[in-house]
This record gives C-alpha cells, sequence and structure tokens, in this order.
C-alpha cells in the first residue's frame, strides 16, 4: 500500500483530500500524515519516507517548492494542489508533473491519483523535475522543459529542440542532436508550452525553432539545421516569414 502525505495550509483542504482518498483508494493508499508548513512537512517527510505528496504550492511559511528543496528523502511522487495561477499551472506542465486545482473537483482528482498510480510508486528525479518547475513559476530559468514519454521523462534545453511533428494525439520532438522523443500530448498541449518568441506554428502539422531556420523558398518549404525540410500552409505563410525573416 502506498503511503501519502497531504501538506496544505487549509484545514479544509487537507480533510477533503483525505476523505477522497479514503473513500476511492482505501485499499491501495494509506494517509499517513498532514502538514501547513514548510517546517513540519519537511520533518514529516524525513520521518514517514511517502509514496506520494499531495503538496500546496503556498504554504504558510513558504512554497511547496522549498519543501522539495529541503528534504534529503526524494523517493516519492508528486501531485501539485494549487489554486488557479496561470504562471504556476504552465511551470508544473513544463515540469511534466500533475497538479489538482482548488477547488478539487473529486473527478479530476481521482483521474490525478490513478495515472499516479498507473506510473508506478516512485517518480525518478523529483528533486529535477521539481526543480526546473520552481525555476519557471520564479523566473529564475526558462530554457528547460521536460518531455514525457510512455516510457522515460527527458530533460530537454529548449534552444536544443529543433522542431516538433504532430502524430495524431502524440507529438514527436526532434532535437539538434538527432534525439527523436514523442510524448503523449497533441501539437497544440505541447505549443502552449513553449516560448511563442522562438516556436512559430507554421504548418497545422509542425512547430519550428525559428533560430534553427536557414532558409525559405518560394515552393513553401522551410530549410532548417541539417538540411530538413518542413512545409509552410498557405494561410501561415506571411506571419510565419514576418516573424522568422522579419520580412
Amino acid at each position: 500500500m502506498m503511503k501519502a502525505l497531504i501538506i496544505d495550509d487549509e484545514i479544509h483542504v487537507r480533510k477533503e483530500i483525505s476523505d477522497l482518498l479514503a473513500t476511492y483508494f482505501a485499499t491501495t493508499i494509506s494517509m499517513v500524515g498532514e502538514a501547513e508548513s514548510v517546517k513540519e512537512a519537511v520533518l514529516l517527510i524525513e520521518t514517514v519516507k511517502p509514496d506520494v505528496v499531495f503538496l500546496d504550492i503556498q504554504l504558510i511559511d513558504g512554497t511547496g517548492f522549498d519543501v522539495i528543496s529541503q528534504v534529503i528523502y526524494k523517493n516519492f511522487q508528486v501531485i501539485f494542489i494549487t489554486a488557479f495561477n496561470q504562471y504556476a499551472i504552465k511551470a508544473i506542465k513544463i515540469g511534466a508533473l500533475d497538479y489538482i486545482l482548488k477547488p478539487i473537483d473529486r473527478n479530476e482528482f481521482v483521474g490525478a491519483v490513478n495515472k499516479l498510480m498507473s506510473n508506478g510508486q516512485k517518480q525518478p528525479d523529483t528533486k529535477k523535475l521539481v526543480e526546473i518547475v520552481n525555476d519557471h513559476y520564479t523566473g529564475k530559468e526558462k530554457n528547460r522543459i521536460v518531455l514525457r514519454t510512455s516510457k522515460t521523462l527527458y530533460t530537454v534545453f529548449q534552444d536544443d529542440i529543433v522542431y516538433c511533428k504532430s502524430d495524431g494525439n502524440y507529438t514527436i520532438f526532434y532535437t539538434v542532436d538527432q534525439k527523436r522523443i514523442m510524448v503523449t500530448q497533441t501539437l497544440s498541449k505541447m505549443q502552449e508550452l513553449l516560448p511563442e518568441n522562438k516556436f512559430i506554428r507554421c504548418h497545422h502539422s509542425f512547430v519550428v525553432n525559428k533560430f534553427h531556420v536557414k532558409q525559405y523558398d518560394k515552393k513553401g518549404v522551410l530549410t532548417l539545421i541539417g538540411d530538413i525540410q518542413i512545409p509552410v500552409s498557405g494561410r501561415k505563410l506571411k506571419g510565419v516569414l514576418e516573424n522568422i525573416f522579419n520580412a
């Protein structure tokens, strides 16, 4: 059975999560503690060594990111709990982590926990993933993104992404070192996580890193580094040329 901690500074939220775990996951997850502050959370995590932590971003004496940075034991999965905050949510998505919005919707909660359990009991590199989330959230550094495939997590520098290609409900990332990384998200969803000043939607199936574009020819094709050719759709042509070449 997985051991769970709830770290949130609102008592009614802690109770709601505890009740939902008891209702839907009584045979698979045991709630073994709760805390409302960074200080309490760090001590509790080191003592209990949980498998999963439901972690509020804003706590009474700091943030959930402070908790992760201070604990030594990090062999657990995280589901963030947050009020609607577009910057926090985008940062969490960039780190390929899961979150639940307040007020908590029970269907979303059950879905997030089921997804977590399907990943197995251990989340690799929790510290690294949360570090990336925190860096984006605080504006410290915004050049890394975590790409989650069906089996692996990749940390990729955005500057190293040459282009992205749609493959139905999946997106394939192509990098400068010739990696081909397929993630289980649509191209539109992934484009939302990439900076608009670098990544251009030139076709319904392609997003390109404009800093890897070498040329455009009159046949409607962009040539990228490595002589990769990417089509440009007619309705996007004017905007693409203006954005990439300032034409």
